[in-house]
């Protein structure tokens, strides 16, 4: 930094200070392994003649120096020699860190609580997106400063307090603390402790639902908010709790903390689908208990909160039960107009395609043992009519139906009808004059996009833009999409709008829409707009098309 002239005495003042240490102070062997970079631990590795297992990146590095500590330390006749050999590998750890300063405990955490009031949203986007990991909040941050991450343009409106009390914010933090150290154990493979964080969080979680401290606050929330709470977090907790229980085969006690959260609608209300579909397959599938998984179907489907592929899922449940052999009086009594019904209400026969490829022959894995992993890769075209093509077995796919006249594919599931929603619907997606739903200014969507609250907040102006794709000629939708394309395309980098789905511009992504009528394309977005959390997904892996 320009205004700091001398680094090495400004660190040192704040040391005086007790804010930060230097590495002098690190005797923790595994805070130092975890500074380290891929390049200093394969030095490290080498000097002390480590063997690295694995694909020899940075976790099998710091994996392998933490078996040789283990193995040493296991010698009950060495175990001074073992100490040593753990300060020479941290002395050595030490000087291939090189200058470093690390932030003391209780500063430490008055950062995180900012940092995280600061990127409040990410928690659950990392979670729920399958991203991974904790949410790099200061990482976003630089990348946002130095305009290699560019958010849409919105004003930040908050007027609800969420956390109306320091004492609010303790909890919240403490549920999020309770959830990182279950997560760590599940990943350490240390299940009696990962169970010993779910039952705290499975008590945590009944005060949340009996003391008017919390539920007074939680249903003053608009839904979208109420996330933010800790009986939402420990009510993520138990859900993870379940998978655990069933991976270890305790159905019984996935099934009593299913019902639990089952019955309760204060959190996490749009998981009701997801807690019956686990439910129906531990009772009908695990414990045989045919029955009582119908009726829990049969409740699934009357709850509000169960929507689209879940109740085909709790649907599909019904039926197999009652076809099995064994249950033909339940059959009988639940009756076949009841299961004539829901096999007109889905579509069950779908046109099959076929493709027949070659796949290239895998190397000999190194242990002998078989074959080589990896993904496979496919030949597609003849030797006698041409060049080869060595490809996925999406590229494959794509290139066969160019064959067939369709020119242009897209391998990416739901992102297409995402993006072009987005695009659609930009100025209302990020229209800034509703409350609460842009409180941070690192969002690609509003906070209520993947609840009910979206549509209901935006009825008039959703409609509207309905109805007007319905009846756009061509030549009106064109225009909209490229004003958009033109204003945010090479501007906006975090968005729903993948824009590099269409590598030669609006023009393809024109292609695209030509192929569609008005009312399709209304009757698609109609879905997306009312329930978008529901209908994201689903959508075929490939989209090809020919605009001719």
């Amino acid at each position: 930094y320009d205004e700091i002239s001398d680094n090495v005495g400004a660190a040192n003042l704040l040391i005086q200070t007790e804010l930060i240490e230097d590495n002098s102070a690190f005797d923790d062997l595994d805070t130092v392994l975890n500074l380290l970079s891929a390049v200093s631990l394969k030095i490290l590795c080498k000097e002390m003649n480590f063997n690295v297992e694995g694909l020899k990146q940075r976790n099998d590095h710091i994996h392998a120096i933490k078996q040789h500590v283990k193995r040493k330390q296991k010698c009950v006749f060495s175990q001074s020699g073992a100490d040593k050999f753990k300060l020479k590998i941290l002395q050595k750890a030490t000087t291939l860190l090189g200058i470093c300063y690390k932030l003391q405990p209780e500063p430490r955490k008055v950062f995180l609580r900012i940092i995280s009031l600061y990127s409040l949203t990410d928690w659950w986007d990392e979670r729920e997106n399958n991203k991974g990991g904790p949410a790099p909040t200061l990482t976003t941050i630089l990348l946002k400063n130095t305009g290699k991450l560019v958010y849409p343009l919105y004003q930040i409106q908050r007027q609800t307090k969420i956390f109306p009390s320091r004492t609010h914010l303790l909890q919240f933090e403490e549920a999020c603390t309770l959830e990182t150290n279950f997560v760590q154990a599940c990943e350490d493979q240390n299940f009696v402790d990962a169970i010993g964080y779910g039952k705290e969080a499975e008590q945590l979680f009944c005060d949340a639902l009996e003391k008017t401290e919390y539920t007074d606050h939680a249903s003053g929330l608009p839904e979208f908010l109420k996330k933010f709470t800790p009986g939402s977090i420990l009510g993520y907790i138990l859900s993870q709790l379940v998978e655990l229980y069933e991976k270890l085969k305790y159905h019984e006690q996935a099934v009593i903390l299913l019902r639990k959260l089952i019955g309760q609608k204060m959190y996490l209300a749009t998981y009701h689908g997801h807690w019956y579909e686990r439910l129906c397959l531990d009772l009908d599938q695990h414990l045989k208990r045919s029955e009582e998984a119908l009726t829990e179907a049969g409740r699934g489907l009357a709850d509000p909160n169960v929507r689209i592929g879940r109740r085909l899922t709790l649907c599909r449940r019904i039926k197999q039960i009652c076809n099995a052999k064994k249950n033909a009086k339940i059959r009988k009594s639940y009756g076949k107009e009841a299961l004539d019904t829901m096999d007109s209400m889905y579509k069950k026969e779908f046109e099959e395609v076929v493709l027949q490829g070659r796949i290239m022959p895998k190397a000999p894995s190194s242990k002998g043992t078989g074959l080589q992993g990896g993904k496979s890769i496919f030949v597609f075209g003849e030797k006698d009519k041409g060049d080869q093509l060595l490809c996925s077995v999406e590229d494959f796919v794509k290139e066969s139906y160019k064959r067939e006249g369709y020119p242009f594919g897209v391998h990416a599931e739901g992102s297409v009808v995402n993006t072009i929603f987005t695009i659609l619907f930009w100025d209302i997606l990020y229209c800034d004059n509703i409350p609460d739903v842009f409180r941070t200014p690192h969002q690609s969507v509003p906070l209520d996009f993947d609840t009910d609250d979206f549509y209901a907040n935006r009825k008039t102006a959703l409609d509207e833009r309905i109805e007007a794709i319905r009846i756009w000629d061509f030549q009106q939708l064109s225009e909209y999409v490229i004003n958009v394309w033109n204003s945010y395309a090479t501007v906006v980098t975090s968005s729903p709008a993948n824009w590099d789905l269409f590598p030669l511009g609006v023009e393809q992504l024109l292609g695209l829409l030509k192929c569609f009528q008005g009312y399709q394309l209304s009757a698609i977005c109609e879905r997306l707009a009312k329930d978008h959390r529901h209908t994201r997904s689903g959508f075929p892996d490939l989209t090809v098309w020919n605009q001719e």
